[in-house]
């Protein structure tokens, strides 16, 4: 069975500064502190990065730390997979590991989900250097699976 990597991580916190302070301290870690313009959304580089903002070494991943929110359903976690049908070169799934009905039933309280599925999808297109691909989901009675999804297809 082929092994899917972990591509993006985001962890809350109360308290950004020492958040940052404690994995620059403790793992080496680099972080930017993007601005309330962006949430007080981090970013943390825990490898060497390069130009595109992606780890140089393969098998490193990258995420960022947020502002933890009261109603805010956290870790968020996304994860991808390759489909087992596959239909091009590229076929990748993903799948928000909190349930979500389907495209249907998105609400105001999935926000952050959908947004880490997107950064999910950013880095998968630079990793696998896609220079044209298509980001879709299935809806109603093309829905087979009654847990939202999206595939990421290219060649």
């Amino acid at each position: 069975m082929k092994m899917n990597p972990v591509v993006h991580f985001e962890l809350p916190g109360e308290d950004m500064e020492r958040m940052q302070k404690f994995y620059q301290n403790t793992f080496g870690w680099q972080t930017k502190e993007m601005g309330a313009e962006f949430g007080k959304y981090v970013t943390a580089s825990t490898s060497e990065t390069a130009t595109d903002g992606f780890p140089k070494e393969r098998g490193r991943i990258n995420g960022g730390f947020f502002p933890s929110q009261t109603d805010a359903k956290v870790p968020t976690v996304v994860i991808a997979v390759d489909d087992i049908n596959p239909v091009s070169e590229v076929h990748i799934v993903i799948i928000p590991k909190r349930h979500i009905e389907s495209v249907l039933t998105v609400g105001a309280s999935d926000t952050k989900d959908i947004m880490d599925m997107f950064a999910v999808a950013q880095n998968l297109v630079a990793q696998k250097k896609l220079t044209a691909f298509r980001l879709a989901y299935n809806g109603g009675s093309n829905q087979h699976v009654p847990h939202l999804h999206w595939h990421l297809l290219g060649d």
